[in-house]
């Protein structure tokens, strides 16, 4: 255990000039940003904490350790990436154009038939570090139905762990194929990594699914096709009538 106290990093942290020459290493690039040592998108109080109480830690070190740099140790260079970002967020912003908790209703379909609906979700965030994008990625963990026909709803181009850019948008087909007759009900829910760390599980999103499946409704016959079968019947019964003259 380091003899440096939290309030001496604190206090080094507050009066230490940042030259702007340390960089994260390769592996680490993108993925979190340089003094979140616990992987919750925030640099704050929590991460210089952990620094502290892991400082001068000469090998073996890891991000959770607070070694930002990658070179296993935990030192001066270390702290300097954690003051440059002290107080920045990295986390993502879930927006959908169905709000949240509202309804999709896929209207009256025909059994045996389907329909689809387009549910855009966006990743609205503006908390954006230079350099480290992707770190506020909004990641689409799973998608789960429940309700009372779950059975009947699917989501054509959903792959779990899917993820979206910051300012980006994907579109989900969400597809309803009943196969009985009757009110189809059903949930739809999105967990997301918003409000924790990239990939972890965090906040989930929940939509309700409506559907009224009906009887394909009979189609009649074409009014040529009837036409048609009323001529053969006539030229039928003419013919019948020359062969009995």
């Amino acid at each position: 255990m380091s003899h440096w106290s939290l309030v001496n990093v604190v206090r080094f942290v507050s009066a230490l000039t940042i030259a702007g020459s340390v960089t994260a290493s390769t592996a680490f690039a993108g993925t979190f940003i340089p003094g979140d040592a616990n992987n919750d998108r925030y640099v704050n109080i929590a991460d210089l904490s952990v620094l502290s109480s892991h400082y001068g830690l000469s090998s073996g070190a890891t991000q959770a350790d607070g070694d930002f740099n990658g070179d296993g140790v935990v030192n001066i260079a270390d702290l300097s990436m954690l003051s440059a970002n002290y107080g920045k967020s990295a986390q993502p912003v879930f927006e959908s154009s169905v709000a949240p908790g509202g309804t999709i209703d896929f209207g009256d379909v025909p059994i045996g038939s389907f329909e689809t609906y387009v549910l855009t979700i966006s990743n609205t965030t503006t908390n954006v570090v230079a350099g480290y994008e992707s770190a506020s990625d909004l990641t689409l963990i799973d998608a789960v139905f429940g309700g009372l026909t779950p059975q009947f709803f699917s989501i054509d181009n959903f792959t779990p762990g899917m993820t979206i850019a910051a300012g980006a948008s994907i579109d989900l087909t969400l597809r309803v194929a009943p196969t009985v007759a009757g009110p189809v009900e059903g949930t739809l829910t999105l967990v997301t990594d918003q409000g924790a760390g990239l990939g972890v599980a965090g906040a989930s999103f929940d939509y309700v699914l409506l559907d009224d499946a009906i009887v394909p409704t009979a189609v009649p016959a074409p009014s040529s096709a009837i036409g048609g079968m009323a001529l053969l019947l006539l030229a039928g019964l003419s013919k019948r009538r020359l062969l009995g003259a």
